[in-house]
């Protein structure tokens, strides 16, 4: 498995390429002071919102994860309340609070991307690296991709969930 230097010296050897994210997301706001727990595709995440929140969804019910507001607000437009995605499907966001499960199937919005470019480039083997975001690191399998978010900040992410939400320019 290859770990961050590694991973990032690939990626600067090979060359980044730029694409954009061109699928919507979907979320509901969580104010600060709550303690959530979220099935993520990391994991089980736990944590107490110290401003507000966002818990998100992506293309699917199962594709979780959660974001500041400011950050949603900064890349993405909201487009108003929705109970079902662009492909019919009935948008469930799923968690627990202070120990009890809950789903909210309603107040949620649906967010468009703003243009926004990130670097990108294809990991050929098993690679995980650490971000601002998570204390563990996150982890990628081989023909993921490593984007690159700012200027020391880097995730992986899913091929077939790039081939779905991204393009490149």
């Amino acid at each position: 498995m290859m770990n961050q230097e590694q991973v990032i010296a690939y990626a600067n050897g090979k060359g980044f390429r730029e694409a954009s994210k061109v699928a919507p997301l979907y979320a509901v706001s969580v104010p600060a002071g709550v303690e959530l727990r979220v099935q993520t595709r990391e994991g089980l995440e736990s944590l107490t919102t110290t401003a507000p929140t966002s818990l998100c969804r992506g293309l699917h019910n199962r594709d979780l994860w959660l974001q500041l507001v400011s950050k949603v607000e900064k890349n993405y437009d909201a487009q108003g309340e929705v109970s079902e995605d662009d492909s019919g499907q009935r948008i469930e966001i799923a968690y627990e609070e202070a120990g009890n499960p809950k789903t909210i199937t309603f107040g949620i919005r649906k967010y468009l991307p703003k243009p926004n470019t990130r670097l990108v480039c294809q990991i050929p083997e098993e690679f995980e690296v650490k971000t601002s975001w998570s204390k563990d690191p996150l982890k990628g399998k081989a023909g993921d991709f490593l984007v690159k978010a700012g200027d020391t900040d880097y995730y992986p992410l899913g091929k077939d969930e790039f081939d779905a939400t991204y393009k490149y320019r």
